[in-house]
């Protein structure tokens, strides 16, 4: 079992070293983001394994089915619990040399983690013009116990948001629509105890990923 690494996350690519690396990395258990992509090892496009670290922070664009240039308007970001963390997004106009001019855009993401959390989407900046006016987020927070409670404030107001669990992957996802880019948004993430999940569904997991891919 081979690791790729990046900043927020590590692949892992099918060897012969156990599976049980998966678990050791960096202290403490890494959580399951998501699958990415095929491999040439025979996964399907489902049972990829892609990791996360304690604070990761992953944006992503919602696939609209081709690769067309531009900055697409629904975002979702994987928030993961256990530490501070920051990231930054670049965007520029996907072709040409003007970003080497300036033009191209950032939002910063921050996650102050405590025993309440706050993960905040800070307002773009840079030549804004790039990137749509208004944008659709959804926040996938990911290893987080079922029990939390989520409020979300855009330039210092609270605003309503949708909020779901996903038990299988431990996931509570916020929506949070029409948002300009320019505004701050601020998820507070609450509990009565551990904002983490206990893990207590993790030997069933193990086990049908052992299966998917003895």
């Amino acid at each position: 079992m081979a690791a790729v690494w990046s900043k927020c996350t590590a692949v892992y690519v099918r060897t012969s070293q156990a599976i049980r690396q998966t678990y050791l990395l960096s202290g403490r258990p890494l959580v399951r983001l998501q699958s990415l992509g095929p491999a040439k090892t025979g996964y399907s496009i489902a049972e990829y394994p892609v990791f996360a670290k304690a604070g990761a922070i992953v944006p992503t664009e919602n696939y609209s089915g081709d690769n067309t240039l531009g900055n697409k308007t629904d975002m979702t970001v994987y928030v993961f619990p256990g530490a501070d963390n920051s990231f930054v997004l670049y965007e520029d106009s996907g072709d040409g040399n003007e970003y080497k001019n300036g033009e191209y855009a950032t939002t910063d993401f921050s996650l102050n983690w405590g025993e309440t959390a706050v993960f905040t989407i800070h307002s773009a900046q840079g030549e804004t013009s790039l990137i749509p006016k208004n944008r659709n987020w959804t926040v996938m927070f990911r290893g987080f116990a079922e029990s939390i409670a989520v409020k979300a404030f855009v330039n210092g107001k609270e605003t309503e948001c949708e909020l779901s669990f996903d038990k299988k992957t431990n996931t509570a996802s916020v929506s949070i629509g029409n948002i300009p880019t320019c505004a701050e948004i601020v998820f507070e993430i609450s509990g009565e105890n551990s904002l983490e999940t206990d893990n207590s569904s993790a030997k069933d997991r193990i086990l049908t990923y052992l299966c998917i891919h003895r």
